[in-house]
């Protein structure tokens, strides 16, 4: 029988050594002609999935409600108009047969019902360009890409799916109908943009949006790539958002380079991992250093653990408390920021006028009270 290109043409056979004991055996592999594909994908050192959180596993701001904010590690729902939505997970709506076990939900918790030219609900993913480069889109090698995942709808309808660079100049659209609450594995194939400018560094080079409805400003021809901001075309239903509680549910993203492979999760900590590169939070952050004022400030810093794609910019929720040892405070701003992608550095201000010039300090929580410091990159 002729073998196709990349097929095991041989089945593998296991020998024994020669001087060895008889449970030692060497392995004979004879693997001939590999497809340019499988030698890519054997190649990479990371995951040949370029979406991070493609189960909605990981929320690490605890899912904060509504649009534009990143309620899931990397994921955000954005809108424009009456509408309004939150992003969620769950784990009792599923696609049955399959290694999933989260999903991400998108609900509507304002009506939009007269969708006007401008208006538009989408859930989106940013790819910075040091990940996305592996495409080479911009140039005459750019590569396909083939984009695949669970989705299902409360609602029967169609809906699309974007893909845009960073400037919004070049945009690919293509659209899926879904039957009311019934899964779908839905593929597409995204054929590789040679123009355009695609960022390669650590900033935001593509966008890949699930979008819900979309306004004539929006739309376009499916299957070709455009030059301008779009999400849409004319045969978008447009309903989704006009009934209270309508949900959309979205599992198992993924985005390749190549042939279609069948998703399969990520290694729980290396997803994590990933998703920290774009934020950290933490509840008692290693934050250490010295008084630099007797009366509000001191300074400290702590090392990542994960590099992030840049400085981070620092924030905090709740009340976190300075000690110098004999004295303590209640922070009450960040004065001054100095970080790196791989450090903290922070003038913080503290109420009490009671601490010491010089004296070590460190950054803590007191006995239930609750405060969470955020280190975001995001794209």
């Amino acid at each position: 029988m002729q073998a196709n290109s990349g097929d095991l043409i041989r089945s593998v056979e296991f020998q024994p050594m020669a001087g060895n004991i008889d449970n030692e055996f060497a392995r004979v592999d004879h693997v001939h002609d590999l497809s340019k594909d499988l030698l890519y994908k054997l190649s990479r050192n990371t995951d040949s999935n370029l979406i991070d959180n493609p189960e909605f596993i990981f929320s690490q701001r605890s899912w904060p409600a509504g649009l534009g904010v990143y309620a899931a590690d990397r994921w955000r729902a954005n809108g424009s108009g009456a509408v309004a939505a939150t992003l969620s997970q769950t784990t009792s709506v599923i696609p049955s047969g399959t290694n999933i076990t989260y999903s991400g939900s998108v609900t509507i918790t304002t009506v939009d019902s007269s969708i006007a030219a401008g208006d538009y609900l989408d859930l989106n993913q940013g790819i910075e360009g040091t990940i996305f480069n592996e495409a080479k889109f911009g140039t005459a090698s750019a590569q396909d890409l083939v984009l695949s995942f669970w989705a299902r709808s409360s609602v029967a309808g169609t809906f699309a799916v974007a893909l845009r660079n960073n400037t919004g100049l070049r945009s690919y659209v293509d659209t899926f109908t879904l039957e009311a609450s019934t899964w779908k594995l839905v593929v597409f194939r995204i054929p590789g943009c040679k123009d355009g400018t695609w960022v390669t560094n650590a900033g935001l080079s593509a966008l890949v949006s699930f979008v819900l409805v979309a306004g004539t400003t929006y739309q376009t021809t499916a299957k070709t790539w455009a030059a301008g901001n779009y999400l849409g075309t004319s045969a978008l239903t447009n309903t989704f958002s006009n009934t209270l509680s309508n949900v959309f549910y979205v599992t198992g993203v993924k985005l390749e380079i190549g042939n279609y492979t069948p998703y399969q999760r990520k290694p729980f900590q290396q997803d994590y991992l990933n998703c920290q590169r774009y934020l950290q939070v933490y509840v008692d952050p290693p934050l250490r250093g010295v008084v630099a004022s007797g009366t509000a400030l001191v300074r400290c810093g702590m090392v990542l653990p994960v590099e992030m794609r840049a400085a981070p910019v620092a924030s905090y929720a709740g009340s976190p408390l300075a000690y110098d040892g004999a004295f303590g405070g209640a922070v009450t701003a960040i004065a001054n920021q100095y970080n790196t992608t791989k450090s903290v550095e922070l003038d913080l201000t503290a109420g009490g006028g009671g601490f010491t010039l010089g004296r070590a300090c460190v950054i803590y929580l007191s006995g239930a009270g609750a405060a969470n410091w955020y280190l975001s990159a995001e794209i």
